[in-house]
């Protein structure tokens, strides 16, 4: 690459110019600026000052000034033009001036005086004639109106682009670069010919062979005015003329004028964006560049208005700052990789949210010149530019207008965080699985990772990053694994213990490379612990995986730990370097999906998995696979050097048995203490407990009092004196999940507790679940317990509950009523209890999760009090599983007018099917039905005589929200029929997925009847083979028709189980 140049600042009244410094040939490392080419740029000019400071010429030690003439180089100072003519124009006036990107519609004024060209960008505005569109109006005249309000009285609302004579000139702003010595791209000769009144001409520059370099601004200039000229000749449509005046005016002819305000445009956005350009991240923050924005299509036609489907997402080459393999510091700024990989935009919020931080980056592509400005280019960025204004998205000329005295009056664009970067590429992005395209994971030397293009990686990181990884695979202790240098990942199966120390040494040496992961395939000595160890706390990587074979876990570990491993864990968790860690248990093959550690904990195969906390970096979130509970704390505590050092610790027993404690902050000067009394009352409000002690029902955690969510096995009545104490001592309790046996009453441990749970301040849901062995297990839900008046019951019961005396006591209390089964006498008690005399009721749903299993008088009871309309919302699910149905017949067709929601599924289903059909041909009785649900060897003969129940029920007024009908066979006449009957207007799932594939005629015809801004929310349907990109073009006609199609909440579309 060539060397950068250096450029000095000169103010010329108002008007801010560069000149290029060079190395002076009678002073080694002296630039300076050679006095014949201030002359020729500021004809007149009789000295130059740093502000009040005469700046001489260089001179040699004997004090005589060295030939050629010129000042030295200052890189920090803007130097004063003095000139002799004290009649030179005032500083309160303007000059019209021609910017190399004002268009073809710019009208030059009259006269013979010829309008010099200045090489420094003006600011990015957007015209008056933009306003008479009448699909951007809204935008722009929003914009108009907050910078009315900021203007003084008398100024002008926008800054036109030309001046008729005998009117006062437009104000002007010329702008500068702090940045441009090391970033500019030509090298601009100045001419002293044809200059008026002090200002100068640009004449030809050279464009730079750099490879990132920009064409000079002169042939840009004639660029532009050769696509003016080109367009001259071409009719167009009145929209097209208001595109094409908006957008080739969104840079005005003339600069502004810096008298009123302090900055110039480029200042201020510097100033902007000064916090982005800082900002680093580390491998948890970073899932892809921090630097993006919007661009239109390469093929975009600017005659067109734009919209946001016109528009691509492109991440920019994080460079610059980094030391290179010479030693040099990086100055490259951010660019485009040379190879454009855009990606689809699938989410319309995405200007309200990242829209000013993308107007920024458009503002730096403009500015810093951080792509090539060729004329299509140049479009582009105005193009997005435009858009972004009409959504109201503030730009850094609208600071300018308000001349500002004090940047701190302008808000810097905060960097976006974790979160953000995030939900970027996961809920805006098409094809968000490989969103960073041509871009290269580098980890630097401070442990910051960014994302660059080739062409860098290669100036920062030696071949020996490519070719070691590579040939370590070469070995046979190490013939399984691979490299991704596009995702910094390197991961490896090593045989031998002589091959993993050589492991070690090679990524001691891969600095730049952010992720490792390594399967350790033989049983693990002690010695090896240790080795290990050693390693891990020299580890210069990001991330570690590190995998063991899997052996049984040491109950009897006086530690509570369960394995050998502790050492390893301590060794990681103090090396700063290492942001997340991992260490599983795994067979002797390895899967080769490789798992991000940015998602939530899950430990299974996990012995101990942490990383650091992103809001508090010098805390961590710990989560280890134990024995013992309480031992397993005491040993971390010991070997971590205290628990202050967690913002989230879970100890994990086995499914049941789990303990979370999440650390707080410190609160009022309470400063967190490694004691044997860290549960004192003191800390009660700074940490937060979530408990399952299934059979941990001894555990110390148990007396502490910042217990939040707790759910643990009892006993009644000998554990009854233990939990109320526990309720007592912890004050911010929110739910307790008490777990019975089947013996025990569960209404009357409620009996129990009642006054307790009535008194708490924060208690407010109150659980019992009960086991049984040969049935599901049975849920009781208060909510509200501090209020009777308020208290909800939800009942999820089986067969073998005995809820008599629960339903005599808390009927008007219940709100949901899950039968699994349901005993005589119980549905008796609930008929009584429920009927009209009783009431009111606060019951809105009872679902029959197994109709066929309750016994025809239990039917008899819940008929007759579904048929009260007591609940609103009534679903019967169940699987057929005998041929005997006409009880089960009988109960659905007593009960149609109430059922909202019919789920029936098993081997008979077609006999329970064809009864309805026979004997409810008319489904006027089922009008609350918007959920049909059937599945099972349901195969349809003729589509005439077997399809009139479902027909009837599928054109009902009210229509369906949901149609799943999965293992039928209606036939391909029966499947037309079917989309043909569908109302889609309401509908939000259909799932078809049947014996036989449908025909692609079928999938088609669903597809044209799904109509525009649908309420779908899923489709999944089971078609013939067809070609992967037939498939996906279904998809994408269905996600455009679909309200959720695009977004956070995007819907599903599966076809033959395809999902992309």
């Amino acid at each position: 690459m060539a060397a950068s140049k250096s450029y000095q600042r000169f103010r010329s009244r108002d008007t801010v110019i560069r000149i290029q410094a060079h190395q002076h040939p009678g002073r080694s490392g002296c630039p300076v600026i050679i006095w014949s080419d201030i002359q020729a740029c500021f004809p007149g000019v009789v000295r130059i000052q740093d502000q009040d400071i005469y700046v001489p010429f260089e001179r040699d030690d004997d004090l005589y000034r060295i030939k050629p003439h010129g000042i030295k180089y200052r890189p920090d100072a803007i130097l004063d033009v003095i000139y002799r003519d004290d009649k030179a124009p005032s500083k309160g006036k303007s000059y019209t001036k021609t910017h190399p990107l004002h268009s073809h519609a710019t009208t030059l004024p009259s006269g013979n005086t010829k309008q010099p060209t200045y090489p420094s960008p003006v600011p990015i505005e957007i015209p008056s004639s933009v306003t008479s569109s009448p699909e951007l109006s809204p935008g722009i005249q929003s914009i108009n109106t907050e910078h009315d309000n900021d203007s003084t009285q008398g100024e002008s609302e926008i800054v036109q682009s030309t001046t008729p004579e005998g009117t006062a000139d437009p104000p002007r702003t010329t702008l500068e670069d702090p940045s441009y010595d090391a970033q500019t791209q030509t090298d601009d000769q100045e001419d002293s010919s044809d200059v008026s009144v002090g200002l100068l001409t640009a004449s030809k520059s050279q464009q730079d062979t750099r490879a990132h370099g920009t064409i000079s601004r002169d042939e840009f200039q004639d660029a532009i005015d050769s696509d003016g000229s080109e367009r001259s000749g071409v009719t167009s449509s009145p929209d097209s003329e208001i595109i094409d005046t908006s957008i080739t005016t969104i840079v005005p002819t003339s600069a502004q004028d810096t008298s009123d305000c302090t900055f110039t445009v480029e200042e201020i956005m510097q100033h902007r964006i000064k916090g982005i350009l800082a900002r680093r991240y580390t491998w948890l923050e970073s899932p892809c560049p921090k630097l993006f924005t919007i661009l239109p299509v390469k093929d975009f036609d600017i005659s067109r208005l734009p919209t946001l489907s016109m528009f691509r997402v492109h991440f920019l080459c994080d460079c610059g700052g980094v030391t290179k393999i010479d030693g040099e510091q990086d100055m490259s700024p951010p660019h485009l990789p040379a190879r454009e990989e855009p990606y689809v935009i699938k989410s319309d919020n995405i200007i309200s949210k990242y829209g000013t931080y993308m107007m920024a980056v458009l503002e730096m592509m403009f500015y810093m010149k951080l792509v090539t400005l060729d004329k299509r280019t140049v479009e582009r960025i105005r193009y997005a530019v435009t858009f972004l204004l009409t959504k109201r998205i503030q730009s850094s000329i609208r600071f300018h207008d308000r001349k500002i005295r004090n940047l701190d009056e302008v808000p810097v664009i905060e960097p976006l965080d974790n979160t953000s970067l995030k939900d970027l590429y996961t809920q805006h992005l098409v094809d968000a699985e490989q969103p960073l395209g041509g871009f290269r994971a580098f980890q630097t030397d401070q442990g910051d990772i960014r994302w660059v293009c080739i062409l860098h990686l290669s100036e920062y990181a030696p071949n020996t990053v490519f070719e070691r990884p590579t040939r370590f695979l070469g070995h046979p202790s190490s013939l399984r694994g691979a490299y991704w240098a596009s995702l910094g990942i390197f991961r490896v199966i090593v045989k031998d213990r002589e091959r993993a120390k050589d492991l070690y040494q090679l990524i001691q040496s891969l600095v730049s490379v952010p992720v490792m992961s390594f399967f350790l395939d033989w049983d693990v000595l002690p010695q090896d612990v240790v080795d290990l160890a050693e390693a891990v706390s020299l580890f210069p990587t990001s991330c570690i995986m590190i995998n063991v074979r899997e052996d049984p876990i040491d109950n009897t570990d006086p530690w509570g730990l369960g394995h050998p491993y502790n050492p390893v864990v301590k060794a990681a968790f103090n090396n700063p370097r290492i942001q997340a860690f991992s260490l599983e248990k795994r067979k002797l093959e390895i899967n080769d999906e490789f798992s991000s550690f940015e998602r939530s904990f899950y430990l299974g195969s996990v012995i101990v998995k942490f990383k650091r906390d992103l809001k508090t970096p010098s805390k961590t979130m710990f989560a280890g696979l134990v024995t013992d509970m309480d031992g397993a704390l005491g040993t971390l505590r010991a070997s971590l050097e205290g628990l202050d050092r967690f913002s989230e610790l879970t100890l994990e027993v086995g499914f049941w048995d789990q303990a979370t404690i999440k650390f707080a902050t410190d609160l009022d000067g309470y400063e967190l203490v490694n004691s044997e009394d860290w549960f004192s009352s003191d800390a009660r409000h700074m940490e937060a407990i979530e408990l399952r002690a299934y059979s941990s029902t001894d555990t110390v955690l148990l007396d502490a009092n910042c217990l939040t969510d707790v759910m643990i096995n009892f006993k009644f009545p000998a554990d009854g004196p233990k939990i109320r104490s526990m309720i007592k001592n912890n004050t911010r309790l929110k739910k307790l999940e008490l777990s019975i046996t089947e013996a025990d009453d569960a209404c009357q441990i409620f009996e129990y507790f009642k006054a307790l749970l009535a008194n708490h301040p924060s208690l407010d849901s109150f659980h019992i679940s009960q086991e049984h062995f040969h049935a599901r297990t049975s849920v009781y839900t208060w909510e509200g317990v501090a209020d009777r008046a308020k208290m909800t019951l939800g009942i999820e019961c089986s067969a073998e509950d005995r809820i008599g005396t629960m339903l005599q006591k808390f009927a008007s209390c219940l709100t949901t009523l899950m039968i699994y089964g349901l005993g005589l006498q119980e549905a008796l008690i609930l008929e009584k209890v429920l009927r009209p005399k009783k009431g009111p009721f606060k019951l809105r749903s009872i679902f029959l999760l197994n109709v066929c299993a309750l016994s025809v008088e239990a039917m008899e009871s819940l008929k007759k009090i579904v048929l009260r309309d007591t609940a609103p919302e009534f679903s019967i699910s169940g699987s057929v599983d005998t041929k005997e149905i006409g009880p089960l017949a009988d109960f659905l067709i007593a009960v149609a007018p109430k059922v909202t929601r019919l789920h029936l599924y098993g081997q008979h289903v077609r006999e329970i099917y064809m009864e309805l059909e026979n004997r409810m041909p008319n489904s006027a009785e089922m009008e609350r039905l918007t959920e049909l649900l059937i599945s099972g060897p349901l195969k349809v003969e003729s589509v005439e005589n077997e399809m009139k129940w479902l027909r009837s029920i599928l054109k009902k007024p009210v229509p369906l929200t949901t149609l799943e009908i999965k293992s039928a066979d209606l036939g391909h006449d029966g499947w037309m029929m079917l989309v043909k009957e569908v109302d889609f207007t309401g509908l939000s799932d259909l799932i078809i997925s049947p014996a036989r594939p449908i025909k692609i005629e079928v999938l088609e015809a669903i597809v044209d009847a799904v109509p525009e801004n649908s309420s779908l929310g899923a489709v999944v349907v089971t078609c013939e083979e067809m070609p992967q990109a037939r498939r996906e073009e279904f998809r994408e006609i269905l996600l455009k028709k679909m309200k959720n199609g695009s977004g956070s909440n995007k819907g599903l579309v599966m076809i033959n189980g395809f999902i992309r």
